[in-house]
């Protein structure tokens, strides 16, 4: 039970972080439950496991070109520190020496220190990807997990209310609204931060010109 409790937990959270806009999808469908639960799962399919599935097909397809740079990685040369790291506050020299002494040896002695670890890394990369089969079921059954919240999310806040009344009275059921209250105002900011997080992230990479960004 313990794959299906842990997806049952963040289906929970999700239904009630978002069961505001579910409501609001279903006036806007003419009080159309089921389309509005359809909606909901579409919307938890793009959000959840498409990035996933694309994280994956993205690894995937530059894998032999990671593979190749990593081949050609003891003939590489990195050039002279330029201009501008010199001149960094605190740090510039320091860098500098650093970056033109790693320039002097090259990438090879660098290689020659990573040919142990070569394999324990290919090894950790097999068991990880196991591990990101499972995040993808995982994925995938909070997503059906949820879809049956939505249906039926009344009954189960009058279970969840019902509870806190017979474990606390009137206490135990503010508690239990209150908890509601929580997770969505918690949800709402992680959201956001993320949001701004990553749009952020992204245009910097953009602007860098950083490769597969």
């Amino acid at each position: 039970l313990r794959p299906f409790l842990a997806a049952f937990i963040w289906s929970v959270l999700v239904v009630v972080a978002t069961w505001p806009l579910m409501r609001r999808a279903e006036a806007l469908l003419r009080g159309r439950r089921s389309l509005a639960v359809v909606v909901m799962t579409l919307a938890m399919l793009l959000v959840i496991v498409v990035p996933l599935v694309a994280a994956v097909a993205t690894l995937a397809g530059y894998a032999d070109e990671a593979a190749r740079w990593i081949s050609t990685l003891a003939t590489r040369h990195l050039p002279a520190a330029p201009a501008w790291v010199g001149a960094l506050p605190l740090v510039g020299a320091w860098a500098a020496q650093a970056w033109n002494g790693f320039a002097g040896s090259g990438f090879g002695e660098l290689a020659a220190h990573l040919q142990p670890y070569l394999r324990d890394i290919a090894r950790w990369i097999v068991g990880e990807a196991g591990a990101l089969g499972l995040l993808l079921a995982q994925g995938a059954l909070i997503v059906v997990i949820s879809a049956l919240l939505y249906a039926g999310g009344e009954a189960w806040a009058a279970w969840m209310l019902a509870l806190g009344r017979r474990l606390a009275g009137q206490r135990g059921e503010q508690a239990i609204v209150l908890a509601g209250q929580a997770i969505r105002g918690v949800a709402l900011g992680v959201v956001v931060t993320a949001i701004l997080q990553s749009a952020l992230g992204g245009l910097g990479l953009l602007i860098a010109g950083v490769p597969f960004a």
